[in-house]
């Protein structure tokens, strides 16, 4: 069997902390069998997202109300912490908390915009000191939810990066 000759530059992909990573390398043959790899182009975190997604400025006013969950009442208001066109995440402070695949109907209220009402799911949970975190996925959003999301995450993406340019 021929050995397989690696030499030169390639691309390469691997994933840490369930992030995936590429980037240009050059490999090397150090021993037979056995590569030294140089990384020496800048690596790139790869968006494993479908949309972008963007940090809501602290400064803008926004809140998330809960209403339904399982078809259920259910109240509760959290603070977004960052948003796309396919869903959010956000912040509470409660000790009645949601779960993974909790299906939930609410608001969504950011600076000056129009009050979005959407369904959807939870697909992400954490637990913080003085409450929880939660990723939701957007299963449905009303009278022209998507465009106003994307007035939303436009204006938000430009305010954080002139914000951090300061």
């Amino acid at each position: 069997a021929t050995a397989l000759d690696l030499t030169g530059e390639h691309k390469v992909q691997w994933v840490f902390n369930r992030s995936r990573y590429e980037c240009t390398a050059q490999f090397s043959n150090e021993k037979q069998g056995l590569y030294a790899i140089d990384f020496h182009k800048p690596i790139y975190k790869i968006q494993r997202r479908q949309n972008f997604r963007t940090i809501i400025p602290s400064q803008w006013k926004n809140e998330i109300r809960i209403h339904l969950r399982n078809d259920q009442s259910f109240n509760i208001k959290g603070l977004i912490i960052d948003i796309s066109l396919n869903g959010c995440y956000f912040e509470i402070q409660t000790s009645n908390p949601l779960t993974n695949n909790d299906s939930i109907t609410g608001e969504i209220e950011i600076a000056d915009f129009k009050v979005l009402k959407f369904s959807g799911k939870i697909v992400r949970k954490s637990t913080m000191a003085n409450g929880f975190g939660y990723g939701i996925h957007f299963l449905n959003i009303e009278n022209f939810g998507k465009e106003i999301l994307n007035n939303i995450t436009l204006k938000a993406a430009r305010a954080m990066r002139d914000y951090t340019q300061d």
